[in-house]
């Protein structure tokens, strides 16, 4: 099993591993090297009890900058700083026992509520599903209420159940009759969007009754990204004024058809770099007006009793100028969001976020079967894609009649 696990680490490159049920009452430092296959290695570990549980948490050397570490009941945690981030990084190996279950997610929420400033990434066996589809076989009825607590957690945490890729369970019985997702990685947004988290795939699995699960973080470039019209635009006062210029600054000659595509080929690249001027920094002019106005409040206060009806007034623009940088942002994010239900001026961009990066993550293609088995990888995929149309598309080359020596109506030049 060790040889297996550390073939695993070198082969995927693994930067940081949990490992549950180690089984093991003293963890040493050759354990360690042997876990991980070389001497560069750290780690903390919980003890087994007797013959049973047991977890450790494995990085390479010097990778991380760990400011504590924890070991509680059910977790082993490493708090790391990662580009000024406090990042809390959790292996999980969850009870049996459903009420026992219930005081691990109470204690890690808790935790959670402790640190708002802080990330999330935990994984390991949660010996919990979030839905019936995850289970197979082994009696139908399983606990509603656990799963209904193992959903509530993940939301008061916080994190994403990530996509799965490479199959649907990760945990089978001896006998084959049952098997289950009871393993998975739970990530924080901003974590997933900064390691450009991309899925979590399970492995195939050997003696272990369980499959191993990694965390795959890439940053794929698949094409440049299209042109989309904004709503926003239409609400800017120079936006049709812009458009109009632009549009009769552009001296094409050609047919009429061609005119309209190279005018609307050039104009959607002006109005990319108009949009970066005028609308790429909705957050900061935000940010800006509340301080504006924060001071005005300042100074309002200072001067009370005296004349300061230019300070009421600088103030009143720079509420108008929040409001409208507030409602451009809130419109942005409600088109990329494409959650059109939702009424105009309906504020919840944290819901929009977490929508938009959602339809992202359920949306991008990275792993395709092929022919000769799964394929990864842009230019790969891209080939194979091609390939699979070309083989159905391809016209067979065979004879067929052509219209030789025969004379047709035709149209005369007049």
């Amino acid at each position: 099993m060790r040889r297996r696990i550390s073939f695993t680490q070198r082969s995927n490159k693994v930067e940081v591993g949990f490992i549950q049920e180690t089984k093991l009452t003293c963890f040493s430092e050759k354990l360690a090297r042997s876990f991980w296959g070389s001497s560069d290695v750290e780690w903390t570990a919980c003890n087994s009890e007797g013959a049973s549980g047991g977890m450790v948490v494995l990085w390479k050397k010097d990778s991380l900058v760990v400011n504590y570490r924890l070991i509680g009941s059910g977790y082993v945690r490493i708090n790391i700083s990662w580009k000024g981030i406090s990042v809390n990084l959790v292996n999980i190996y969850a009870p049996c026992s459903i009420s026992l279950r219930r005081v691990l997610w109470k204690n890690l929420v808790d935790r959670r509520a402790k640190g708002l400033n802080e990330e999330w990434c935990l994984g390991g066996d949660f010996n919990e599903i979030t839905r019936s589809e995850e289970r197979l076989g082994g009696g139908a009825n399983h606990n509603r209420k656990g799963m209904k607590d193992f959903r509530e957690f993940i939301e008061r945490m916080g994190v994403v159940n990530i996509p799965c890729v490479g199959g649907r369970f990760s945990w089978f019985k001896d006998n084959g009759k049952a098997m289950s997702r009871i393993d998975r990685f739970l990530v924080s947004n901003n974590l997933i969007e900064d390691w450009g988290v991309i899925d979590q795939r399970i492995g195939t699995r050997d003696v272990s009754d369980h499959a191993s699960i990694r965390l795959f973080c890439s940053e794929f470039y698949w094409r440049p990204k299209p042109f989309r019209f904004n709503n926003a635009w239409l609400k800017h006062e120079d936006f049709k004024d812009f458009i109009c210029k632009e549009c009769a600054s552009l001296k094409i000659e050609g047919r009429g058809d061609f005119i309209l595509f190279e005018k609307l080929k050039q104009l959607k690249n002006r109005v990319r770099s108009w949009n970066r001027e005028i609308f790429g920094w909705e957050d900061l002019k935000v940010s800006k007006e509340v301080e504006k106005i924060n001071a005005m409040d300042l100074l309002i206060k200072e001067k009370f009793g005296d004349n300061v009806e230019n300070l009421v007034l600088e103030r009143k623009d720079a509420t108008s100028e929040f409001w409208k940088h507030l409602h451009v942002k809130e419109s942005m994010l409600r088109l990329k969001s494409r959650q059109l239900w939702l009424k105009e001026g309906d504020k919840n961009t944290r819901f929009f976020h977490n929508s938009i990066k959602e339809r992202q993550r359920r949306n991008v293609i990275l792993v395709v079967e092929g022919e000769e088995g799964r394929v990864e990888g842009v230019q790969e995929v891209k080939n194979e894609v091609k390939n699979n149309f070309e083989k159905y598309f391809n016209e067979l080359d065979f004879g067929r009649a052509v219209p030789e020596s025969m004379d047709f109506a035709t149209l005369s030049d007049n």
